[in-house]
């Protein structure tokens, strides 16, 4: 079957809470498990510049204000094992 397959908004919430936990934990280490000071170097050097301490961003549990979940699979795999198997 091909075609794009979206998330429900059930399982977008659940990853939302999956990410946010996953960053919480990095907060507790002092991990920047999701690279946030990574991402926004690269996409707002300015602003990182003015928030950098060390050369990291100082993280906490509200740096991160919102998360956006947006995941489509276009293929589960199994064309492409078909293709390779020469079915």
């Amino acid at each position: 079957m091909s075609g794009s397959y979206w998330l429900s908004a059930a399982r977008r919430k659940r990853s939302k809470q999956e990410i946010q936990q996953a960053y919480e934990w990095g907060i507790k280490r002092n991990i920047d498990t999701l690279n946030v000071s990574d991402q926004l170097y690269r996409h707002n050097v300015q602003q990182w510049k003015q928030r950098e301490q060390s050369g990291l961003i100082p993280l906490k549990k509200n740096t991160i204000r919102n998360i956006s979940v947006h995941l489509s699979i276009n293929s589960s795999g199994k064309e492409k094992l078909d293709d390779r198997a020469g079915n």
